[in-house]
């Protein structure tokens, strides 16, 4: 289970949806494999119609595809799933895998996990696709999709959570 799975009342769900998407990912069919790559938003009808499917497979709740913000952020998981992994098409979510721990092995620069640490709505999306693209070209994969699940919520104690363990697990392993 996830480091936040335990400051979440939905991380077990949370944590079974995003390894079932990070599976199913690897199976889909090339080219919604490669729109999912391509996503730039939630609002993109085909790769909408396939993250809706992978949810319905997951058994996520009515309320994460009903909620236009879950959606978003659920259909950013995917997106990070098919770019994480990568032309081999391996499985992008490892549960004891830091995401910080992450950026730092991709020499994510400390100034972009500021950015992407303070960063809120729409930019929050688009520093967390720069990190999502970084650890991908440099090969750090897997990585715990649920902790970038928990940083896009809009606010709350998992998303403060997500943030601090980000930053928490990227100067650790600087340490090492």
């Amino acid at each position: 289970m996830s480091e936040i799975a335990l400051m979440s009342d939905t991380s077990a769900s949370t944590e079974i949806i995003a390894q079932s998407i990070s599976e199913q990912v690897v199976g889909l069919p090339i080219g919604q494999f490669a729109r999912l790559r391509r996503l730039k938003s939630g609002r993109e009808v085909r790769s909408d119609h396939t993250v809706l499917e992978m949810l319905a497979r997951a058994g996520a709740p009515a309320d994460t595809w009903r909620n236009q913000n879950h959606f978003a952020q659920w259909c950013f998981v995917a997106h990070a799933a098919a770019v994480l992994s990568g032309t081999a098409r391996r499985p992008a979510h490892g549960p004891g895998y830091s995401f910080g721990a992450a950026l730092f092995r991709a020499d994510f620069a400390e100034s972009r996990l500021l950015r992407l640490t303070a960063a809120r709505g729409s930019a929050l999306f688009d520093q967390a696709r720069i990190a999502i693209y970084m650890i991908a070209k440099s090969g750090q994969r897997p990585v715990d999709l649920t902790t970038i699940k928990h940083l896009l919520e809009d606010c709350g104690v998992a998303s403060e959570n997500a943030r601090l363990l980000i930053a928490r697990r990227y100067y650790d392993a600087g340490r090492k």
